[in-house]
């Protein structure tokens, strides 16, 4: 049975979810920034199939390329843990408005 969400869908689907979240903070929003950041984000998601289940995913698209597909699986990472470092440092107290 195949996986319908590989690992790189569910590390694609969990990079848009904070940057989701970085949405409602009002710091990240000044002059647009994270909402275009999210918007540059969606956009090269849909295109490569980052969000697509089952043979139109990433996953399956690059399931004979491990290398390739590690290299992305690292990129997203890292982007989710700086993604999640942003969001903790303007909701903790230190950060101004």
């Amino acid at each position: 049975m195949e996986n319908v969400h590989g690992p790189l869908v569910k590390r694609t689907e969990a990079c848009h979810t904070l940057f989701t979240k970085c949405l409602s903070n009002k710091l990240l929003m000044r002059d647009g920034w994270i909402e275009n950041r999210c918007a540059d984000f969606s956009l090269w998601a849909s295109g490569i199939g980052g969000f697509k289940p089952g043979h139109a995913s990433l996953d399956y698209r690059l399931r004979n390329r491990q290398d390739i597909q590690d290299v992305i699986n690292d990129l997203l990472e890292e982007l989710q843990a700086r993604l999640e470092q942003c969001w903790q440092y303007c909701e903790s107290p230190e950060s101004t408005t």
